[in-house]
């Protein structure tokens, strides 16, 4: 558990700019679930289920680590057994899809509300979804499905142009069909 705790802090210190990759934003996400294993005992599981062609992919920094907090902590810590947390990305289209699932409790509509319109001390997924709409445009931003009872998915796309490997100045550009 230190060795996990170790990493995540050695990650927060090297990063360096505002982008990293899709890899390294998920070893820090794996360290990070580690340690709730152990708070969990053995009422988490977690799947990834992840297109390794995207792992390079440049994202946004801490842009999966509040949703897989808010999943964690509100949706599946309240839960008696049986927790499973799924984390998926993939293509979609031209895009990128990046999904954070659980099992958990759910969300109302009246709680889904008040998150959506700052009423809450929560800030973490409204934050994302302004960041992801300031850099990928207003069309962009997260979408949150709930059943109270049955669980949450909290999902982005973004443009795969946007989402690319970092491209170098003197390299043509890409032209995606």
């Amino acid at each position: 558990m230190i060795g996990h705790l170790s990493d995540i802090f050695r990650r927060n210190l090297k990063s360096k700019g505002n982008h990293h990759s899709l890899r390294e934003e998920l070893d820090g996400i794996k360290s990070y679930l580690e340690i709730e294993k152990v708070r969990f005992s053995n009422r988490l599981k977690v799947n990834m289920e992840v297109d390794e062609s995207l792992l390079e992919c440049k994202l946004p920094v801490l842009t999966l680590q509040p949703i897989v907090e808010n999943a964690i902590h509100h949706g599946l810590s309240p839960k008696v057994s049986d927790c499973l947390l799924t984390i998926r990305v993939e293509p979609y289209d031209h895009e990128v899809k990046i999904s954070i699932e659980d099992n958990g409790v759910g969300i109302s509509e009246e709680r889904l509300a008040e998150i959506w319109n700052s009423q809450t001390k929560g800030i973490g997924l409204v934050n994302v979804h302004s960041r992801l709409q300031s850099i990928y445009g207003k069309k962009y931003g997260l979408t949150i499905q709930s059943k109270p009872g049955l669980g949450t998915v909290v999902s982005f796309v973004a443009p795969l142009s946007a989402f690319e490997k970092e491209v170098h100045p003197d390299a043509p550009e890409n032209d995606h069909h």
